[in-house]
């Protein structure tokens, strides 16, 4: 497989990736990881994070882009159906005290998959504290009509959702080494409404990848 957007004889070191496919957090879904490395003249172990971290950005966006061109291609087809999962690694849960979501995934990892997701699902990122698994934000609602019409059902039609311009936490809770729960607080880490925990969560959801 070749990588096309840019040209690795221009660099004056050589250079090698590594290529690692996981489970996705959505079910049916896979993730690939790429890892950069320098080489100079002896062979060294591969670094925690790529030496060239746009040089990285640049060959998983075209591998990428290769696996959609290649969608319809065996290899890639069977590579993917095996890293795929059957029972996913994110869910929905309700207790007594609160809607959460699980997520079967490293703190590390859960940590960035929530900001990219919270991002994506209409929320603003307005701080954030890692140490204690917080993120500071604001929900700023559905712009498109399409992605607004059930909650238009729950809400009853109104115009602007009812919970736009309102902050909230996102707080990411360490279960063991692999998972995390995520709950929905106030802006003070008060407790919030039932009915609005669980759609403002059942968002973030869909948006974890």
């Amino acid at each position: 497989m070749t990588a096309n957007g840019f040209k690795l004889e221009e660099r004056d070191l050589a250079v090698r990736f590594r290529f690692r496919v996981d489970t996705g957090v959505q079910r049916n879904t896979s993730e690939l990881h790429v890892l950069q490395q320098d080489r100079g003249v002896e062979e060294v172990s591969w670094p925690e994070q790529s030496d060239d971290q746009e040089l990285e950005r640049q060959m998983l966006q075209d591998v990428a882009q290769y696996l959609a061109n290649s969608a319809d291609a065996a290899p890639i087809s069977m590579m993917a159906d095996r890293a795929m999962s059957d029972s996913g690694r994110i869910a929905l849960e309700d207790t007594e005290q609160a809607t959460r979501i699980r997520l079967k995934l490293p703190f590390d990892r859960a940590w960035a998959s929530v900001i990219k997701g919270t991002a994506a699902a209409d929320f603003a990122i307005d701080d954030r504290d890692r140490s204690q698994g917080i993120l500071f934000v604001t929900f700023i609602g559905p712009e498109d009509e399409d992605e607004s019409g059930w909650f238009d059902w729950l809400w009853g039609g109104e115009e602007e959702h009812p919970l736009a311009g309102h902050r909230y936490q996102i707080k990411l809770d360490r279960i063991d080494a692999d998972a995390v729960l995520i709950t929905l607080h106030g802006p003070e880490g008060e407790a919030v409404d039932r009915r609005d925990q669980q759609a403002l969560l059942t968002i973030l959801r869909g948006n974890i990848t």
